[in-house]
């Protein structure tokens, strides 16, 4: 397997306290990423991916992990806008959700969504899960160069 030639940044947007500890624990475990940032709401998603207030100096990630059924109730937007914006469309964004309902699942593909996880109930099984996400996509999956 080759080499990255960098490591990769992570942005992850979720707001469920313990699952959040658990894909951090599980991410901060990798050997290719350089940096992992959570943000908990939508709105802090967005302002990290537009660069906007206190994210002037953000890196672009290479990657999002998103709970599209925020509390906010705006994680949604946050796909359809990185995929409708033509400079962060290329991002692969992950949806892990709790949410099995197939009308969500076609929605999220319909935003482009580049994979659609539903989070297991048991946390032990969520540390699994993540890992299955981590490794596929971080070590089989060739990502676009910046």
């Amino acid at each position: 397997m080759a080499e990255r030639e960098h490591k990769l940044l992570v942005l992850v947007i979720e707001d469920q306290q313990y699952h959040l500890q658990v894909i951090e624990r599980v991410l901060a475990e990798s050997k290719t990423l350089s940096n992992v940032v959570v943000m908990q709401t939508a709105e802090q998603g967005l302002d990290y991916l537009y660069r906007r207030g206190d994210y002037a100096q953000a890196k672009r990630p290479d990657f999002i992990l998103l709970n599209v059924h925020l509390t906010d109730g705006a994680g949604a937007t946050v796909l359809s806008m990185v995929k409708a914006d033509v400079s962060l469309r290329r991002i692969p964004i992950v949806v892990l959700t709790h949410l099995a309902d197939s009308d969500a699942i076609l929605a999220s593909y319909q935003h482009q969504c580049n994979c659609y996880v539903i989070k297991p109930q048991d946390l032990d099984h969520l540390d699994e899960v993540v890992r299955a996400v981590e490794s596929f996509w971080f070590n089989i999956v060739t990502l676009p160069a910046k």
